[in-house]
């Protein structure tokens, strides 16, 4: 008497003798890899004549046919994370073996955010920033990985691998970033990609948005101008918020001229009727690396992430508007 052991579907395995632990069937696709909630066919051959009976053992979808050498498993909804069909087949002597699938069941970043955890923007030529990327909703964790970008390198990547849930989590990523003078003008930012192998889709990385690093190296001995120029109407009237030792200093002009520049950050707002708007200099000791650079040398940074001034108020049909950037 022979007694069940599974049922799926209204389909019943009947336990014999098995044959082995390898099974003589195919798969396809052989890596299956599937979206959530989307539909799924995967292909079950035997490569025996000797095959009576052959079927699916699935939660759903699960099926059982005589006399075929192939059965399809049709999964019309990939509804949950964990999917192990297994592919049976019952052969002409009575005996049984077996074939588990592992379906990978996969969801995109929600979103992918890079953000640092240490405030001091602007970044400062020879010193370290603790980077974070942050990956939003995503599985199954252990096919992602991150790739840190700066300008046309990729100059870190971190993975998941040891995860072993297949459930949508949050991750992130950290990296310990050294600025230098050769990042001027750089793009920093992080990409989060599922990856399945030569065999499996090729799904499209996300990107979080960029990090700038602008830095104007200026000689102690020459005069620094910090431009906060804006066109507008009414015209803007401008403010000037300076260091202590620059305090007694008239600033309510649109352009700062320094002839001994001073460490520290000059904010420069631009205002009038229908809008203000920020720009931030900050002027730093910078570090030198080069021979023949004096300790004297100034870093003037100017921070690219604030909102810029390079922006227009004006009447737009009799109306004031403001045109932000």
């Amino acid at each position: 008497m022979m007694s069940c052991k599974g049922c799926f579907s209204h389909y019943c395995i009947l336990l014999g003798t098995p044959v082995g632990a390898q099974c003589p069937v195919m798969i396809q696709p052989n890596v299956p890899v599937v979206k959530f909630e989307d539909p799924l066919l995967v292909n079950c051959t035997s490569s025996t004549d000797q095959t009576k009976i052959m079927g699916w053992e699935a939660p759903y979808g699960g099926t059982r046919k005589e006399d075929v050498t192939s059965v399809l498993l049709n999964i019309t909804s990939a509804y949950t994370w964990d999917l192990g069909p297994l592919c049976y087949i019952t052969f002409l002597d009575g005996t049984q073996c077996e074939e588990e699938v592992p379906i990978t069941v996969y969801q995109m970043p929600q979103s992918v955010s890079l953000s640092q955890s240490n405030q001091d923007n602007p970044m400062v030529e020879g010193k370290k920033y603790q980077m974070r990327c942050d990956i939003v909703n995503v599985a199954p964790s252990r096919n992602l990985s991150v790739y840190w970008h700066k300008g046309d390198k990729i100059i870190h990547i971190d993975t998941f691998s040891n995860v072993s849930s297949l459930q949508p989590l949050n991750q992130s990523s950290a990296f310990e970033l050294t600025a230098g003078r050769e990042d001027n003008g750089s793009r920093i930012w992080c990409e989060a990609a599922l990856n399945f192998g030569p065999s499996g889709p090729d799904l499209p990385p996300m990107e979080s948005k960029s990090h700038d690093m602008i830095a104007v190296e200026v000689p102690a001995d020459l005069k620094i101008s910090l431009n906060c120029t804006a066109t507008g109407n009414p015209l803007p009237v401008y403010r000037w918020s300076l260091p202590p030792a620059m305090q007694k200093m008239m600033a309510n002009q649109p352009v700062l001229t320094l002839s001994v520049p001073f460490v520290g950050t000059y904010n420069c707002t631009a205002s009038n009727s229908q809008g203000t708007r920020t720009k931030s200099f900050i002027v730093t000791d910078a570090p030198s690396s080069r021979p023949g650079t004096t300790a004297g040398i100034l870093m003037a940074v100017f921070l690219a992430v604030v909102l810029i001034l390079g922006c227009v108020v004006y009447y737009k049909q009799r109306k004031p508007t403001v045109t932000s950037c």
